[in-house]
């Protein structure tokens, strides 16, 4: 009963599993049981994620494709704990990297006119990938 499930996280201790509802405007979470097997979907964050990333701390990093908003990081309580700003564009997929996985690679499209099609928009040329690199600190 997912409504678009898109991006993807598992906690650091395989313990917990953060999927993004893109068109439900969510974050939900679900217990990971011993044997794999997921609890009912629980409320994380209310946000219009597409993909995500996980990092060691059990942080979760979200990609906001729609508004200002860029990439979000989340403790594992919900807080939100930093905001990382993709100027001229919209984030949709992201990655950490590096030793101390402190480099946050971050690729989405640039930003559109009001009420432009972005599938129809890229066929078209109308618009291009970016690729930011950010670095951040992970507590």
């Amino acid at each position: 009963n997912l409504l678009f499930p898109n991006g993807l996280v598992i906690s650091p201790d395989g313990q917990m599993l953060y999927l993004a509802e893109t068109l439900a405007g969510r974050v939900v979470q679900c217990r990971i049981s011993p044997e794999g097997d997921l609890s009912e979907p629980r409320p994380f964050v209310k946000l219009t994620a597409d993909g995500m990333t996980g990092d060691r701390a059990g942080g979760v990093w979200a990609c906001c494709p729609i508004g200002d908003e860029g990439v979000l990081r989340y403790d594992s309580a919900g807080r939100l704990t930093a905001k990382v700003a993709t100027p001229g564009g919209h984030p949709v997929a992201c990655a950490l990297a590096g030793a101390k996985q402190d480099d946050l690679w971050i690729v989405g499209f640039e930003t559109l006119p009001v009420g432009a099609n972005l599938f129809e928009a890229m066929r078209k040329g109308e618009t291009k990938g970016v690729l930011w690199r950010a670095k951040v600190s992970i507590p």
